[in-house]
């Protein structure tokens, strides 16, 4: 019985490090309470796939940003957004300490644009909290690069924060990408960080 449940746990806990990849908490993540502030966010891009019946057009795909908090996003399965530069405001699933952030796009070696290019990969970017739904209270948490050479995951560190900012709103900004001149793309942006001392069990 006690070995049944233990292998049970541990079934459990790599099924949680497989789906997430990290095994850390994500505060941003739709399923935990995470949530896009909509109309917090720039103009999504049409991916130019038509679709109708009979030869007329309808609508485009698009993708909305939701798919930026949710988890297994296949190669083409991202938001984009116009340009080289946007932004997205993301609700967290609870106020936190932010003290990491993992921007995430697919690796290189699957882009259809050939191997190591991934152009429409953000390059630049910054991240704000915001300590209302309006932000009219911002303070950055960081200036960030995700390198094209880099791993498919890459997690950044919060620089020059108080310790005990609490947030309950984060803003992305992406200042450039790499290369592509009518759209980025982003696949996941996972928010990490410490609960409040008041708020802890």
């Amino acid at each position: 019985m006690l070995e049944k449940m233990l292998r049970d746990n541990m079934e459990a806990a790599l099924d949680k490090y497989s789906a997430d990849k990290l095994g850390i908490p994500d505060y941003a993540l739709e399923s935990d309470g995470g949530a896009i502030h909509f109309p917090h966010h720039s103009t999504t891009f049409n991916t130019g796939t038509e679709r109708g019946w009979f030869g007329l057009s309808f609508w485009y795909d698009t993708v909305s940003p939701r798919v930026i908090i949710q988890p297994d996003n296949k190669p083409g399965q991202c938001w984009a957004f116009q340009g080289q530069q946007g932004y997205v405001v993301i609700k967290l699933s609870r106020a936190i300490i932010p003290t990491m952030f993992t921007l995430e796009h697919i690796p290189s070696s699957l882009s259809t644009n050939g191997h190591g290019k991934i152009p429409t990969a953000p390059k630049d970017f910054s991240v704000w909290g915001w300590a209302d739904p309006e932000g009219t209270e911002k303070v950055m948490l960081g200036n960030f690069t995700y390198k094209k050479e880099g791993k498919s995951l890459q997690t950044f560190q919060v620089k020059g924060t108080p310790s005990d900012a609490v947030f309950r709103y984060v803003e992305l900004r992406v200042l450039s990408n790499h290369g592509q001149a009518t759209h980025t793309c982003i696949y996941r942006l996972r928010v990490h960080g410490d609960l409040p001392p008041t708020t802890r069990p």
